[in-house]
């Protein structure tokens, strides 16, 4: 059970069942997400097995650390594996671009 690009560019080329994709689309909306996109090894295709998912999120509205962690304890049992979440706004600028261009929106 993992994610599986099949073409790095497209949204649609991240696989989802169904279930997870309405599941995803209900967190997302609990918790006021705008946009979310994985970038990373996983968006490279280039991620071993035990790799985690690197999760680029853009909120609605600001969150605290406790909903971060929460929503990373959400994904974790919807993927079954770790998740990492960065916020666009605490991306290092050192490293805004490389994530920017690598980042496939999820949903």
């Amino acid at each position: 059970m993992g994610i599986k690009l099949k073409n790095k560019r497209s949204a649609a080329g991240l696989k989802l069942s169904a279930d997870k994709a309405i599941i995803m689309r209900e967190i997302c909306r609990e918790n006021d997400i705008g946009k979310i996109s994985v970038f990373g090894s996983r968006a490279r295709g280039d991620h071993k097995r035990g790799s985690d998912i690197d999760l680029l999120v853009k909120f609605k509205k600001t969150k605290g650390l406790l909903e971060l962690l929460s929503l990373e304890l959400k994904l974790e049992k919807l993927f079954g594996m770790k998740v990492e979440i960065v916020t666009e706004g605490s991306v290092p600028v050192f490293l805004k671009r490389a994530i920017m261009k690598e980042a496939i929106p999820v949903l």
